[in-house]
């Protein structure tokens, strides 16, 4: 499901271009203005002196415009089906004439926000593609007399994979005040920190000085794991590359440079997210009046498990009983992303949903991992498979995630688990998650 992506893309990093405003001689490089709808200019920030941003002094319209930035095509393909982004920025709202600050409601949607838009190259029609709302500010507060920080987290569409341009448009407040707006930043976003990578190529390295994109270098790292890490917890880092032989991690950004080609065995990752979609509420929409059956075979979650699961999987559907064997299972036929929707090879019965019973809705999880473990049948005994043990590893971090584990387990026989600990004492910070047994 994922498209190709070009990591020397400037949108592998931070999209946002100039979003300090720090330049006073072009401050608004990179920015566009709604032609007579909204005009900017330098702002001097009292609050911090020497510090610079954009001021919109003339603001007109039913949306109360403010600043634009545009992305091209080349740097919104960069864009991956169900990557988790956020974009945030400092902002006040002052009064036109006497330049001091004005309160306004977040929880009554009175304060600025953002949304995005783009063009689609088949029709050239112009779609909305995310609209924020005011709930998106710290506490749900607004202060007057001091920038309020506002935060937009969510995840990317396929269909922008199809447009010909997208932007960002910050907006929204009093119309008859002055919008001001400061460190604007758009990047990828781990909610969980549950960081993983992809290889991007051999011999290749981020850039050796920080002025070309650099964000940090360690000479003391020895594992990959440990790199991944750095790079997850450093702001802006999404690409990082790492020398096993001596230890040497750096991470970048990537925003304004390529890697650098080396021949000292360095190897560059891409920083991604775990996607193991395990469990969530489902409602179950009938859709089938025209088809034989009539049945439910139509299980509505959500775009990123849509996007993420995979046609052929196998899901298993909670009981709706106090039973615990009235669980069922389908096979996805197919999956719309789009609507969060997977539909089922064949149908299953009814069930609790979201729509009927909030409470007690169902739940749906994904039976398929990429990493199988598969013992043989025992032609003697149907009760005695595989198992699986961690045997006399103390102090020693493990991580068993997104692994299925089939056939395993003995039953009589003691030590005999699919997953089993043995002897390690302590293993503070080991992970066992998202498997399916």
């Amino acid at each position: 499901m994922e498209p190709t992506v070009n990591p020397e893309s400037p949108c592998a990093g931070n999209l946002i271009i100039n979003g300090g405003f720090e330049d006073p001689d072009d401050f608004m490089a990179g920015w566009r203005e709604r032609g007579f709808e909204a005009k900017t200019k330098v702002y001097n920030d009292p609050l911090l002196p020497g510090n610079t941003a954009a001021q919109v002094y003339k603001r007109r319209g039913h949306n109360i415009y403010g600043m634009v930035q545009r992305l091209s095509n080349d740097n919104h393909r960069c864009f991956i089906y169900g990557q988790t982004w956020k974009f945030e920025f400092d902002v006040r709202v002052l009064n036109r004439s006497t330049g001091e600050g004005i309160d306004c409601n977040p929880a009554a949607d009175e304060c600025p926000h953002v949304r995005f838009k783009g063009k689609d190259i088949p029709s050239g029609n112009t779609q909305w593609l995310h609209t924020s709302s005011n709930n998106n500010y710290e506490n749900n507060q607004w202060n007057k007399d001091e920038w309020n920080h506002f935060e937009f987290v969510f995840d990317t569409h396929p269909g922008w994979l199809d447009l010909d341009y997208m932007q960002a448009e910050i907006m929204g407040g009093d119309g008859n005040a002055d919008l001001v707006v400061d460190n604007v930043r758009w990047q990828r976003y781990y909610p969980n920190k549950q960081p993983s990578y992809r290889e991007v190529g051999q011999d290749l390295k981020c850039p050796t000085e920080d002025l070309d994109g650099r964000l940090f270098k360690s000479t003391d790292t020895p594992t990959l794991e440990g790199c991944l890490q750095l790079c997850a917890d450093t702001e802006g880092c999404n690409y990082f590359s790492f020398k096993e032989s001596s230890g040497y991690c750096s991470g970048c950004s990537l925003e304004n440079d390529s890697f650098v080609v080396s021949g000292s065995k360095y190897v560059a990752y891409e920083l991604t997210t775990s996607s193991s979609p395990v469990a969530a509420p489902v409602s179950i929409v009938d859709i089938d009046d025209g088809m034989e059956g009539g049945t439910n075979n139509q299980i509505h979650l959500s775009q990123a498990a849509a996007s993420c699961w995979q046609p052929g999987s196998e899901v298993v559907i909670t009981s709706s009983s106090n039973g615990w064997n009235n669980h069922q299972t389908a096979v996805i036929e197919s999956t719309d992303p789009f609507a969060g929707t997977l539909k089922l090879i064949s149908g299953i019965d009814p069930v609790s949903t979201v729509a009927s019973d909030p409470k007690h809705a169902v739940e749906v999880a994904l039976l398929n991992r990429r990493i199988v473990f598969e013992a043989e049948d025992d032609a003697n005994d149907d009760l005695h498979g595989g198992h699986l043990i961690v045997f006399a590893t103390p102090e020693v971090v493990q991580r068993i995630e997104g692994v299925e584990i089939r056939n395993f387990g003995q039953q009589g026989i003691l030590g005999r688990y699919p997953i089993h600990f043995h002897i390690c004492e302590s293993a503070a910070g080991s992970v066992v998650r998202n498997n399916v047994v």
